[in-house]
């Protein structure tokens, strides 16, 4: 079941006016609006964070080239294993609250 979902093609990071490709190796700071959820947590539960390089067909593939899929046919690549780290932020209201 999934709570939320959000999406960002990372080129447009820093706005929609200039496209940035990101350089491979280097971190980046990105943040992804995934709107407002919210679900209760018992103790035990476990909850799992997915980030995928692509939604395709639910949205443009992403080709992992950093030229705009739309513009013609081209081979995809997958993103190599260890391309991305990530580290992530959740909100947290205890129990009290």
């Amino acid at each position: 079941m999934n709570l939320t979902d959000g999406i960002l093609r990372t080129r447009y990071r820093n706005g929609y006016g200039w496209p940035e490709p990101m350089k491979p190796g280097t971190p980046y700071l990105v943040t992804v609006d995934v709107g407002n959820a919210s679900s209760d947590f018992k103790t035990g539960h476990r909850i799992r964070v997915e980030v995928r390089s692509s939604n395709f067909p639910h949205l443009s593939r992403n080709t992992n080239t950093g030229r705009q899929p739309e513009l013609g046919a081209e081979n995809v690549s997958g993103a190599p294993n260890g391309a991305a780290r990530l580290a992530a932020r959740l909100p947290h209201c205890p129990a009290n609250a």
